[in-house]
């Protein structure tokens, strides 16, 4: 038994069947105090219900549940768990049985908050700037730029289509761009040109734009 997860069983009536090593180091106990007792007497607080209530689930529908659940964590904070239950057979004396499984995610659940959070406020940061930031694949399609594109060209995104953002490019300037733009491409060196943009309003404006590959 040296699998990280916690493993369980637990009969019909609530009484646990088998925990792993997993399970009892988390719990604190020893096996006798956990396997052959109700689940009442192992757990406390609303953890005894919300257990109870899904063992039902399993039993009722005979189909598996699986759930994202919060539970205290030994010697820290409340954790996260992925929490996977499922019918089994029968006990050798008869009783209905439901299998469990728990993985700890919390440091993964954390990880991916912290990330949407650190997006969020990259994403805020980026529409506060005056700068245009962009985005598109190789040839100039799928165009995606920060709102400040749309008040400078006075045009909503471009949109999709191939070469879309050097439409607003000065014609006589589109080939030295678009070599330019090539030529990053096929040595993954930055692009950084400077260059005319028709302005919301009529009439041109140059800018510098650099992307990186």
């Amino acid at each position: 038994d040296h699998t990280p997860a916690q493993v369980w069983i637990t009969d019909e009536d609530g009484v646990c069947r088998l925990a792993n090593a997993a399970l009892l180091q988390e719990l604190g106990r020893l096996e006798q105090q956990v396997v052959g007792r109700p689940i009442t007497e192992v757990m406390a607080g609303a953890q005894v219900q919300a257990y109870l209530d899904t063992d039902r689930r399993v039993l009722h529908s005979a189909r598996p549940v699986q759930m994202l659940t919060s539970a205290p964590r030994r010697g820290a904070a409340e954790g996260r768990y992925l929490v996977c239950k499922f019918p089994l057979a029968l006990s050798a004396d008869g009783r209905r049985q439901v299998g469990g499984v728990a993985i700890d995610v919390t440091d993964h659940e954390r990880a991916v908050d912290d990330l949407r959070l650190s997006e969020a406020r990259f994403r805020a940061l980026v529409q506060a700037l005056s700068h245009v930031v962009w985005r598109c694949g190789p040839r100039g399609e799928d165009l995606v730029a920060t709102p400040p594109w749309d008040e400078f060209t006075g045009v909503p995104i471009l949109g999709t289509g191939e070469d879309a953002w050097h439409q607003a490019v000065h014609p006589a300037d589109r080939p030295r761009v678009a070599a330019s733009w090539q030529a990053s491409l096929e040595t993954l060196q930055p692009f950084d040109e400077q260059y005319r943009v028709r302005r919301h309003g009529g009439g041109w404006r140059h800018v510098t734009t650099r992307g990186i590959p």
